[in-house]
């Protein structure tokens, strides 16, 4: 079984390849290609956080994977100096059930949650975008910045975190990766991040929503990625009322999308309000934006056909690389 570390998934996953391959994925899932359970999820008495499975089996015109990945989220870890994700995907093949690879899953797992916003962004956010608003510092709110930028040239950043000195780091790693000249800058509330932005990202863990409705300008496009609980919301209410909502996959949106379950219970909404799945809209690109005012929204739980073709393309490209660890276990 070839190990390969957080820093080699990394190189081995770039994003214009991540966003590419979950437009495949999504694809191969609307098409009937792929299988993936409902993630279990395991609550720990013991610490302030969860554990999520996820298994999937995805089949490619030239590949066929199977992985499954354990990845724990506890908001708590920053403050004991750890990342809020840790995480392993295993990568299977399919024919003979053997291990091909395991890798770090916090890696992938940041840069597929980034390459779906991508996805998204490409699919629905207005041609001329040009400014984010960008809320959370963590690792996430990275990769979120990363994708947005291989799908639109932005000419601005606004980033509002609940610590200013963490937003301030982000820019300082992230500039050097960036594609293009971009100015970055930190605000002090979320009025001002969205103030003349078209593209928001919310990749935080804020159980209640983290900027006003009131704030927001016509013809945006929001991806929402922060919260999978289905009392959490990071968008208000009313934005989701008056948007044009997409999401990943119906039946997990419905058991953990607090950002559409919250204002439903309250009777604002009903399922329909929403327009498609992601794959729904590749098949039909009708189902997008329909305007240049239109406010748009992705809201994503995360899948794990997005973890098995990201694996995929990881593994594929530390062959080519001659990247990782081979381990016998037998």
């Amino acid at each position: 079984m070839l190990l390969l570390s957080a820093s080699e998934v990394r190189q081995c996953l770039p994003m214009p390849e991540a966003i590419e391959g979950l437009r495949r994925a999504f694809a191969a899932w609307e098409q009937g290609q792929a299988q993936q359970p409902l993630r279990t999820q395991l609550n720990i008495p013991e610490g302030p956080g969860i554990s999520l499975f996820m298994p999937a089996y995805l089949s490619e015109s030239h590949q066929s994977y199977a992985s499954v990945k354990v990845v724990s989220v506890f908001p708590g870890n920053p403050a004991l100096g750890l990342p809020v994700l840790h995480g392993l995907v295993l990568l299977l093949d399919p024919e003979t059930g053997k291990m091909l690879a395991g890798m770090d899953g916090g890696a992938l797992t940041a840069i597929r949650t980034g390459a779906v916003s991508g996805l998204a962004t490409d699919l629905l956010a207005p041609d001329d975008a040009h400014t984010l608003a960008l809320f959370g510092a963590g690792v996430q709110a990275r990769t979120q910045l990363l994708a947005v930028c291989a799908v639109r040239r932005l000419e601005e950043v606004k980033i509002y975190a609940r610590s200013p000195d963490r937003a301030k780091d982000l820019i300082a790693d992230i500039e050097s990766q960036m594609p293009f000249p971009c100015t970055m800058q930190v605000v002090a509330t979320p009025q001002e991040a969205l103030q003349g932005s078209d593209l928001v990202c919310t990749a935080t863990t804020s159980a209640a929503p983290v900027f006003d409705d009131g704030d927001l300008e016509t013809g945006t496009h929001i991806n929402a990625v922060g919260v999978f609980e289905p009392e959490k919301q990071e968008i208000p209410a009313p934005t989701v009322v008056r948007a044009r909502v997409y999401i990943d996959d119906m039946e997990a949106a419905m058991e953990e999308a607090g950002d559409l379950l919250v204002p439903m219970h309250k009777g604002l909404i009903q399922p329909s309000h929403i327009i498609s799945t992601l794959g729904q809209l590749i098949a039909d690109e009708s189902l997008g934006r329909r305007s240049r005012d239109e406010i748009t929204l992705f809201k994503s739980v995360g899948l794990a056909i997005q973890d098995a073709v990201s694996a995929g393309i990881v593994y594929e490209n530390a062959l080519k690389l001659g990247m990782g660890h081979e381990v016998d276990l037998s």
